[in-house]
C-alpha cells in the first residue's frame, strides 16, 4: 500500500480522470447542438442522452468483471476506444458524413464503457492511496470532476459558438487517449488470491445478495433510487421555472452552474476534512440537508432565492456522494466492492427514467413548488430511514486490501 496521499499514481489517476471530465463536458455541449442541427428534434437528443444513461442500469455486470479481472488493462482498452471513437466522429463532423444513427451508437457505446468505469473506479481509489486518506481522496477526486465539468461547459458554449461542434469532438478524444497513456504509469497493487472458484453468474448473485443481506447496503440502495428519482424533477422543471421568473436559459445556466460550483467546493471541503471525516454522519447530513434545500426551494420565488440554494445543494450532494464512496471502500470486503458499486449504481440510475415517466403524467396539474416540496419531503423519509435502521448496522472498517 503506498504511504503517501499524493504517489505518483494517485496524482496521474486525478489527473487523468480531470482531463477527461473536461473532455466529456465540452463533448455533452457539442454532441446536444449537433444532434438539434442535424435532426432539429429535442426528441432526437432526448433519445442521445437516453442511450447514454442506459448502460448504466446493467452495471452489476459490469461490476461482477472488475472483481473478477485485472484492472489495468480494460481501463486502457476502454479509454483507447472511447477515444478513437470520438477522433472518428470528428472526422465524418468536420467532413459533414456524420448521421444520427452514428451518433446514437457512439452515445452508446461511450456509454457502456463509463458503465465498467464507475465501478472499477470506486475500488481502484483505495488501492492507490493511504487508507486514512480515503475521504481526502474522495474530495479530491469529486473537486477535480465537477470544477472541470463546470469550466468543460462554460468553454463548450464559448467553442460551440464560435467553432461549432467538431472540435469538441476532437478534443474529448484526445482526453480519453491521454487517459489510457496515463494509466500506462500506474501501479496498481496485485489482488489477492479469490476464495473458491465461481462462475460468473454466481458472482453476479453474490453481489445482489450482499446489498440485499446488509441493511446499510439495501437502504442506500432504495434510498439512491428514490432521492435520484425525485431530484431528476430539477432536470425537468426548472426551465419552466426560469421561463416563469423572466431568466430563461441564462438562469438555467447559472442555477446549475452554480450547483456544480457547490460539489466542487464540497469536494475540496472532504479533502480538507481528511481523516476527521465520518462517513455515517456524511450521509446523514447529506441526506438531511439535501430535503431542506428543496422544501426552501419550493417556496423560493425569485431568481436571487434560488441561485445561492443551488450552491447549497451542490455542497450536500457533494457531501453524500463522498461519504457514500467512502462507505463502500471501507466497510465493504475488497472482493466484493465492484459488484457492490454495480448494483447500487443501476439502482440509482432505474430511479431517474421511472420518475420523469411518472412526473410527465401529472406535472402539467400540479404547482410546481409542490413537486419540489414534495421531493423535499420524499428524501426527508429516506433520512430518517438512514438514521432509524442504515446508520446503525455500519459494519467495522474492512481493510483496503483488494
Amino acid at each position: 500500500m503506498p504511504e503517501k496521499l499524493w504517489n505518483r499514481s494517485f496524482i496521474l489517476f486525478w489527473l487523468g480522470e480531470a482531463q477527461s471530465t473536461f473532455g466529456s463536458s465540452l463533448a455533452s455541449v457539442a454532441l446536444a447542438f449537433l444532434v438539434l442541427h442535424l435532426t432539429g428534434s429535442p426528441s432526437q437528443l432526448g433519445i442521445t442522452l437516453a442511450l447514454g444513461i442506459l448502460p448504466g442500469i446493467v452495471s452489476p455486470l459490469a461490476g461482477t468483471w472488475v472483481d473478477r479481472i485485472a484492472l489495468k488493462p480494460p481501463l486502457i482498452v476502454g479509454d483507447l476506444l472511447r477515444g478513437a471513437l470520438f477522433v472518428l466522429a470528428w472526422w465524418m463532423a468536420d467532413r459533414g458524413s456524420l448521421v444520427i444513427w452514428e451518433i446514437y451508437l457512439l452515445s452508446l457505446i461511450s456509454g457502456a464503457v463509463s458503465a465498467f468505469y464507475w465501478p472499477a473506479s470506486g475500488i481502484l481509489t483505495p488501492l492507490l492511496v493511504p487508507e486514512g486518506d480515503l475521504a481526502r481522496a474522495n474530495g479530491l477526486i469529486g473537486m477535480a470532476n465537477q470544477g472541470f465539468q463546470l469550466v468543460g461547459l462554460v468553454v463548450g458554449g464559448v467553442v460551440v459558438g464560435l467553432l461549432g461542434s467538431a472540435p469538441s469532438l476532437a478534443v474529448d478524444g484526445l482526453t480519453f487517449l491521454l487517459m489510457a497513456l496515463l494509466f500506462l504509469w500506474v501501479a496498481i497493487p496485485p489482488r489477492h488470491p479469490r476464495g473458491q472458484p465461481s462462475s460468473y453468474w454466481e458472482d453476479l448473485g453474490a453481489g445482489f445478495l450482499a446489498v440485499g443481506r446488509r441493511h446499510f447496503l439495501l437502504l442506500l440502495a432504495v434510498g439512491g433510487f428514490l432521492v435520484n428519482g425525485g431530484f431528476i424533477a430539477l432536470d425537468m422543471l426548472m426551465p419552466f421555472v426560469m421561463q416563469r421568473l423572466g431568466a430563461g436559459p441564462t438562469g438555467y445556466g447559472l442555477f446549475f452552474g452554480l450547483m456544480t460550483g457547490g460539489m466542487a467546493l464540497g469536494g475540496g471541503l472532504i479533502a480538507l476534512l481528511g481523516r476527521r471525516f465520518d462517513d455515517r454522519a456524511g450521509v446523514s447530513w447529506g441526506i438531511f440537508g439535501m430535503s431542506l434545500g428543496l422544501f426552501a426551494l419550493s417556496t423560493a420565488g425569485q431568481l436571487w432565492s434560488l441561485l445561492p440554494l443551488a450552491l447549497i445543494l451542490g455542497l450536500f450532494i457533494a457531501l453524500i456522494n463522498a461519504a457514500i464512496s467512502v462507505m463502500i471502500q471501507s466497510r465493504v470486503e475488497g472482493e466484493l466492492r465492484g459488484r457492490v458499486f454495480g448494483v447500487l449504481g443501476a439502482v440509482a440510475s432505474a430511479g431517474m427514467p421511472l420518475s420523469l415517466f411518472i412526473l410527465s403524467s401529472f406535472a402539467n396539474a400540479v404547482p410546481i413548488g409542490a413537486v419540489f416540496a414534495g421531493t423535499g419531503l420524499l428524501t426527508l423519509v429516506v433520512g430518517a430511514a438512514w438514521l432509524r435502521w442504515g446508520s446503525r448496522s455500519l459494519p467495522a472498517l474492512a481493510t483496503a486490501e483488494v
